[in-house]
């Protein structure tokens, strides 16, 4: 917990399944207009794509949510960020 809050990120390994990442990556390279094999296709550094698909984290990656959401300084940043973290 130390690490997040003082970097911002922490990793947490098979924190999703391989079927729900695919599952939401499934036509992205299609809606970016770019060709996941082709780095020419590349153009832009940052893309805003509308909301596509959205879940909660708590059934996306259930693993995330229950441990760290408990602990309290966390909640308080994550309540600070707002609903953008609640769902994916």
């Amino acid at each position: 917990m130390d690490h997040f809050l003082e970097y911002g990120y922490i990793k947490i390994k098979n924190a999703f399944t391989k079927e729900k990442a695919d599952e939401f990556t499934a036509n992205l390279w299609f809606r970016l207009n770019m060709d996941a094999n082709d780095k020419s296709t590349w153009d832009r550094e940052r893309v805003h794509l509308p909301f596509h698909l959205r879940e909660k984290v708590a059934t996306f990656a259930p693993k995330v949510t229950h441990p760290l959401l408990k602990h309290e300084r966390l909640m308080q940043y994550v309540n600070r960020l707002g609903p953008q973290l609640k769902t994916c």
